[in-house]
């Protein structure tokens, strides 16, 4: 089957060398050395239906598994990826709609506690809507997120001496003394 362009020009299969998938996105981003079609006549160039959802799935990947708190883009693509309005995102995540509004506009930041709600609603909708082989990666991404996102500078968790010192306290104190009696 010959697919034509919009000019009227025929496509044909190339490689596209460097190829700005921002519009399907919804983010800048840019593939380099991907399999798609080129006109004949305009030299338009344009991607097959499963190589752009094989990117996008990728995509989701990579912006799940980034250690830095997810901007208002990725925040905004993975909700649309979970095809989610605002409201229904934010009734998931136990938040008002401006909120999510705000974050993802970049009125103001998300926290990490809901950065990291934010990729497990996302991941758990991975598990629902993949397949059986590739659940073993997505478990392995999200597993490797969870950890670069506790590991991100930007994410402030207790530091360790916080609970020693209190565990410290909690000995040389007359509780530890009143439960020996």
């Amino acid at each position: 089957m010959n697919l034509k362009c919009e000019c009227g020009g025929e496509l044909q299969s190339a490689t596209l060398r460097d190829f700005d998938f921002s519009a399907y996105a919804g983010l800048p981003v840019r593939i380099v050395e991907v399999p798609g079609l080129r006109c004949s006549k305009c030299k338009g160039e344009t991607l097959e239906g499963e190589v752009i959802n094989a990117i996008l799935e990728r995509l989701s990947l990579e912006i799940i598994h980034m250690n830095h708190r997810l901007s208002p883009l990725e925040m905004k693509f993975l909700r649309k990826r979970m095809r989610l309005t605002q409201a229904k995102l934010a009734e998931q995540m136990g938040i008002v709609r401006e909120t999510l509004a705000d974050w993802e506009r970049g009125a103001s930041t998300i926290s990490p506690q809901y950065d990291l709600l934010l990729r497990a609603i996302f991941s758990a909708h991975l598990m629902n809507t993949s397949d059986k082989q590739s659940l073993g990666s997505i478990v392995d991404v999200v597993a490797r997120s969870i950890q670069s996102v506790r590991q991100s500078p930007a994410v402030l968790l207790p530091a360790p001496y916080v609970i020693e010192e209190t565990l410290m306290q909690m000995r040389s104190s007359d509780f530890s003394r009143r439960g020996s009696g």
